[in-house]
């Protein structure tokens, strides 16, 4: 895994910035009192698609497209709102994009990747279907996370997303301490990427 470097997180946030929401801190005075503490939240369930996987994506599609400026399209597996957030910056930067999904996905999910013009790949639910299907459409090398170098870019450039959060974070808010939850399919199940 890669340092985030400040540098790194600044041509995040600025590459990302005209394409998500700045979203709103809110607090809560029965947790404040349940904890003793006074917390923050983070609404980035009101970021562009429903989550803050859309900082993550925008930044990662927008980088690959920088790099590569004739990169066919974008390729990766989601069973939710990752597909969304990929299908999303992949239209805003002109690119063709495709969603492996699993065969057991909430028809809304689906139903909301199409919406954002991906096309969509139903396969097994099974993550090893999930590349086999990857694989069909972009074998590497290309832009896609088949690819192992692609899928350490794509990785750099969302975490360096979770930096544009925390800077968001703390320009809105006095606090002390800052403890980020993040989670992600992807190091559930690829821990070394």
């Amino acid at each position: 895994m890669t340092e985030l470097s400040v540098h790194e997180v600044r041509a995040a946030q600025l590459r990302i910035q005209p394409h998500v929401h700045r979203t709103p801190v809110i607090t809560c005075r029965h947790l404040d009192r349940l904890t003793g503490r006074q917390l923050f939240f983070k609404a980035e369930n009101l970021q562009k698609t429903g989550s803050f996987k859309a900082r993550g994506a925008c930044n990662a599609v927008f980088a690959i497209k920088e790099r590569r400026p004739d990169v066919p399209g974008i390729v990766t597996h989601s069973s939710g709102n990752h597909g969304q957030a990929t299908a999303y910056a992949a239209a805003l930067a002109g690119l063709p994009c495709t969603v492996v999904v699993p065969r057991d996905t909430a028809a809304v999910k689906v139903d909301a990747i199409r919406a954002y013009g991906a096309h969509v790949l139903l396969c097994e639910p099974t993550v090893d279907a999930r590349y086999v299907a990857e694989g069909t459409v972009a074998p590497p090398p290309n832009g896609s996370e088949a690819d192992g170098g692609a899928v350490a870019q794509w990785a750099a450039a969302v975490r360096h997303c979770g930096g544009t959060l925390s800077v968001h974070w703390v320009m809105a808010t006095p606090i002390d301490t800052l403890q980020l939850t993040a989670s992600s399919h992807r190091v559930a199940t690829r821990p070394s990427v």
